[in-house]
């Protein structure tokens, strides 16, 4: 037998003759005034949409645990009633086939329990459930175990459904359940509370058919982690968590308003009602009134007290503000209920640090596997519930065999090198191609830093570039305050540089100092190249190999090569006969003028002066879409090609195309599969009409929730590769952890193959994916993603911050057309995008 590792994948055992009873559920309301409104129908769509349907489903259980209880579990026999999975909307699965004939229950208010009836304010409800006509699912059905799936995007999902609402079920049924999608937390498992945010542990979880030996199986895969929510519980109380820490002023009122913007509140008096946290009131309850229609100044507080019989207590903080058509609505906070939705970076970072959840996430993998048990433990405690299903979580049953990636060699001028264990290579003699010097270059020296620091800055450079085989003229030093955000004081600082024929320049920086964005936005509005170097940093470096790494990429060099060991790809990459493609979307959270800020697409490319060379560029496209503007892809791809050819004129028509499309969900392959890569053949077939190359496209995920160890609880060593047990099945999937994880958990990244067109054999192309793991010039050691995917990703987070730093000093920014943006802010027309600007 083989090697073989732990997963966080567990099998759910079915019995041959398990089968359930899907059963659909209208349910409406009718309220004082006759008014019917259906709570199953429709989709949410926008924030306050997404709070409303939280409140929706909360009814939908009650009103269903009500009708349980009216027609006691439909009539059925004792010691045989059903059991029931309920997504707390319009579907119901029940172990037994349900026999009661009415169909159309109505229920008015004077019969419902008291919880009901204190909850929401409507006469009566209404729930159809079309006990006549059940879907019988068969949980061994041959189509979802035995057969070749569909067409990617096709496949049929019911089961898996089924399933991951199954092992929701039993912790819903204990109040113990706070659920985001693919997600399921316990209210029981609080890690921390405070300010009014509840931090707690959950987990990631999903139920997949998984290859496992010669069968398909159906597995839960569950991965801890830690999230916080806004605390379920009054505003008020939320308000005295907040003002008892940061104590009551005007500035932690503003504070709470900016933590708490945007949440959803359930009005008490009207728990239909659901109003989203916008603003507050600038005076405290006790001085707020309101005016009626004879003129009269009537009191908040009174107007409760007689209408509602409520005497209201937090009269010291303010009320909440509803705009409504030309009047203003006070809201008491102690009357309106936090609906506990998750918190947002931007939100929580104005009270926590911003890489707080970052490191209360990062635990070594024997305590991830210990929270990942305790988990189960949790989702697997009401055995008899999964029984009554014919279903069993097996705990034991997450051992899956390892395979291992074949290192590549990495070759400097004069020496190569083979990685160690750790995928740590030395750098060897000097670099591969060292880029020629800049006829002038300057050091802009920063706020509160020395002119004797830039002068070592200076000889570090120079002395390092030296012993990689180029001698660099020395530096110009420019003093400058780079605390400053007067841009017409960067505009002439960049003036003068330019003005002075300065090819390239070093910005060095105290750490304190917040001014890296916006050096990298005059980079390109300039076009002139930047290195941007902390003096920290630099302290703490006895060798200065990485920075001047940086400098020779940036500069179009090449530090080292990769010689993968698969030897037919190594002899195509080598003879220039192979184009790789990176490409990652990112979606930016800030808005300006109430416009949200479109979305950045980086790709990535080998047409650098060297074959091994990426540069790339971005673009921005509609806010919030995963699907790439495919015009814009083939628009890029077309230009990465000509560049090619710019640059490297004995470069042939590329043979082989290989592309890495980074962060995709499994829904969201068929568009990159027909749409996306439609675009880049499309750029292809505008430069090369007549040729038709081999493809390899590949996904390549990190954020995914399955996670692999060592047999004795580490972590795995770089180069394990994962298939059986864990890749999905009817998929062309596995999984490598190519990086070496320095703190944490490591992540293997999940790669599904989606058209491979070409002779390579898996085992080739596991080769290949591990060897451009090692492309990245600047870390002497593999990357846990293939380097155009993490390059694509770098550009599109450049591209977000250049927008943000252009709408900062142009509030018009987000008015202007994609194309505008595009020629102002992308490398399209720059320069610098014949080389790698972002090293």
């Amino acid at each position: 037998m083989g090697d073989t590792a732990l997963s966080n994948l567990f099998d759910i055992n079915i019995k041959d003759s398990a089968r359930v009873f899907r059963y659909r559920v209208d349910i409406s309301v009718i309220d004082q005034d006759e008014n019917s409104q259906s709570l199953t129908a429709g989709e949410e769509s926008c924030r306050k949409e997404r709070a409303e349907n939280w409140v929706k489903q909360r009814l939908c259980r009650m009103i269903f645990d009500e009708v349980l209880y009216q027609t006691k579990a439909f009539d059925s026999p004792c010691g045989k009633e059903p059991f029931f999975v309920y997504d707390c909307k319009s579907t119901l699965y029940a172990s037994n086939r349900i026999s009661y004939r009415v169909e159309d229950l109505a229920f008015p208010r004077n019969l419902w329990r008291r919880e009901l009836q204190n909850h929401c304010r409507y006469l009566r409800f209404t729930v159809r459930i079309h006990f006549s006509k059940p879907i019988i699912l068969n949980l061994n059905d041959p189509r979802f175990f035995d057969e070749p799936g569909k067409s990617v995007g096709r496949e049929n999902h019911e089961l898996r459904t089924f399933f991951e609402l199954l092992t929701n079920q039993p912790i819903i049924d204990n109040n113990n359940a706070i659920l985001r999608t693919g997600q399921i937390f316990f209210k029981s498992e609080c890690a921390e509370k405070k300010l009014g945010i509840s931090f707690y542990h959950g987990v990631k979880k999903q139920c997949r058919l998984v290859t496992n030996g010669r069968r398909n199986v159906m597995k839960l895969v569950i991965d801890p982690l830690i999230i916080p929510f806004y605390t379920g519980q009054s505003l008020a109380d939320s308000m005295m968590e907040f003002f008892d820490r940061t104590g009551f002023s005007r500035r932690t009122v503003e504070k709470f308003h900016n933590v708490f913007l945007s949440v959803g509140l359930m009005y008490r008096i009207d728990r239909s009602k659901v109003i989203i946290f916008r603003e507050l009131s600038s005076l405290p309850l006790k001085d707020l009134y309101f005016t009626d229609e004879d003129g009269k100044r009537i009191f908040v507080t009174q107007y409760y007290k007689q209408r509602y019989g409520v005497v209201l207590k937090a009269l010291d903080f303010p009320a909440v503000v509803v705009r409504h058509r030309n009047n203003l609505l006070y809201f008491p906070p102690e009357l309106l209920e936090v609906i506990p939705k998750c918190v947002s970076k931007e939100n929580l970072e104005r009270v926590f640090p911003g890489d707080y959840i970052l490191k209360i996430n990062a635990v070594d993998p024997q305590s991830r596997m210990d929270l990942t048990g305790k988990a189960l433990k949790i989702i697997n405690a009401d055995s008899r519930f999964y029984r009554k299903f014919g279903v069993a979580i097996d705990s034991e049953s997450n051992i899956v065999p390892v395979l291992k990636a074949t290192p590549p060699t990495i070759e400097f001028k004069k020496s190569a090198s083979c990685p160690d264990e750790k995928t740590r290579f030395r750098p060897g003699g000097s670099f591969i191609d060292p880029a020629i010097p800049p006829a002038v270059w300057h050091i802009v020296c920063g706020s509160d830093v020395s002119d004797d620091q830039a002068r070592d800055l200076c000889d570090r450079v120079c002395s390092e570039l030296a012993r990689q085989g180029r001698r660099w003229p020395e530096a110009k030093i420019v003093p400058f305050e780079t605390t400053s955000e007067d841009s017409s004081m960067w505009g002439n600082l960049f003036d003068d540089l330019l003005a002075q024929r300065c090819e390239f320049v070093f910005f060095l920086d105290k750490g304190s100092t917040k001014s890296h964005h916006i050096i990298k936005f005059c980079e390109r509005h300039f076009n002139l190249l930047t290195q941007h170097i902390r003096v920290e940093t630099m302290d703490k470096l006895t060798r200065f190999y990485n920075p001047v790494a940086k400098t020779n990429c940036k500069n179009g060099g090449l530090n080292y090569e990769v010689v993968p060991a698969d030897n037919d790809f190594a002899r195509m990459l080598d003879e220039d006969r192979v184009f790789v493609i990176g490409y990652d979307v990112a979606h930016p959270t800030f808005s300006v003028n109430g416009r949200r800020a479109p979305s950045v697409v980086g790709v990535s490319f080998n047409s650098g002066a060297q074959i091994q060379a990426f540069i790339g560029d971005y673009f921005y496209q509609n806010p919030l879409e995963e699907n790439v503007d495919t015009d814009q892809l083939t628009e890029v791809i077309y230009r990465a090609l000509k560049m090619r050819v710019q640059i490297r004129p004995k470069a042939s028509a590329p043979e082989l195309i290989v592309v890495y499309r980074d962060g995709l969900s499994e829904g969201q392959f068929a568009m990159a599969l027909n749409d996306e890569l439609r675009g880049i053949m499309s750029g292809f077939r505008s430069h090369y009409p007549k040729v038709i190359p081999q493809i390899l496209f590949v996904v390549a995920t990190k954020n995914h929730n399955r996670r692999f160890y060592t047999m004795n609880r580490r972590n795995l060593s770089p180069g394990s590769v994962i298939r059986d047990g864990a890749a999905r099945a009817f998929s062309d999937e596995f999984y490598m952890q190519s990086a070496y994880p320095l703190k944490g958990t490591g992540k293997a990244t999940d790669y599904e193959i989606l058209k491979n067109s070409t002779s390579l054999s898996p085992k080739a192309i596991v080769d290949i994916t591990f060897a451009l793991c090692f492309e990245h010039q600047i870390v002497n050691s593999a990357t846990s993603q293939p380097t155009p995917t993490c390059q694509a990703h770098e550009l599109a987070k450049r591209g977000t911050n250049n927008l943000k730093i252009y709408a900062k000093y142009y509030p018009n920014a987000m008015e202007q057309s994609y194309k505008v943006l595009n020629e102002k802010l992308s490398y399209a027309n720059s320069p610098l995008g014949f080389v790698r600007f972002n090293a």
